[in-house]
């Protein structure tokens, strides 16, 4: 096994979630109080770029440079990390509200696919989501024209979302259910959805395309 030599870098925050790299070579997070960190790569500098009065979870570029934001109580966000100002993507679906925002991959079409991981608790309840099965999250699509629908429904705590290196097809964690799910976008098998991975020896989290084109899962 090849050895990895790791920095810790302290956040002057709890629980920073997920970790996106912009073109400076910086790194954002965004921690339990709200707080969206901007992060020099030695942990020199640290600056809070807003505070989105929710929980910031899930972090992408969008087209337009600004940074989309999911936000376990507010939605689907867009941040402008140069003014702090927020602007709510979605919040609902079918009339709906979306309850935990969780993650969010950008499709090159414009199209924005991300999870609601319960309808039943609040992101605070997560381990009561799991414990009770409940299997009420959800896979959703946002167009560019602002339409929301809901794709995959009945996941157990649908978590992290990521596109293919190809874009051929999406991938959503279950996180209850030790499983990846993917579903298919392009050629014969548009449509349909299958098991990507599954069986893991824990909950996978969050999951990014890395430089490798290779799918990266935490496992929790």
């Amino acid at each position: 096994m090849t050895r990895v030599e790791l920095t810790i870098v302290p956040v002057p925050g709890h629980g920073p979630e997920d970790v996106l790299v912009d073109a400076d070579g910086w790194v954002l997070t965004g921690t339990d109080d709200g707080s969206v960190f901007r992060i020099r790569p030695d942990g020199g500098r640290i600056d809070r770029v807003a505070n989105t009065g929710g929980r910031p979870m899930g972090l992408e570029h969008l087209p337009d440079g600004r940074l989309l934001v999911c936000d376990a109580t507010h939605g689907l966000l867009a941040l402008d990390v140069r003014t702090g100002r927020t602007e709510v993507l979605a919040a609902f679906v079918h009339g709906q509200r979306i309850r935990v925002c969780n993650n969010a991959a950008v499709h090159s079409s414009g199209d924005i696919w991300f999870s609601d991981s319960s309808r039943v608790h609040p992101l605070e309840r997560w381990r009561a989501d799991i414990v009770e099965d409940t299997r009420t999250g959800r896979l959703l699509r946002r167009t560019p024209d602002g339409t929301v629908e809901v794709v995959l429904d009945g996941l157990g705590f649908a978590n992290g979302v990521a596109l293919a290196a190809d874009e051929s097809y999406v991938a959503v964690a279950e996180s209850a259910g030790h499983t990846v799910r993917r579903h298919w976008l392009t050629g014969d098998r548009a449509g349909s959805t299958d098991d990507l991975l599954d069986d893991l020896p824990g909950h996978p989290d969050n999951m990014a395309l890395g430089t490798d084109g290779l799918l990266w899962v935490a496992v929790a």
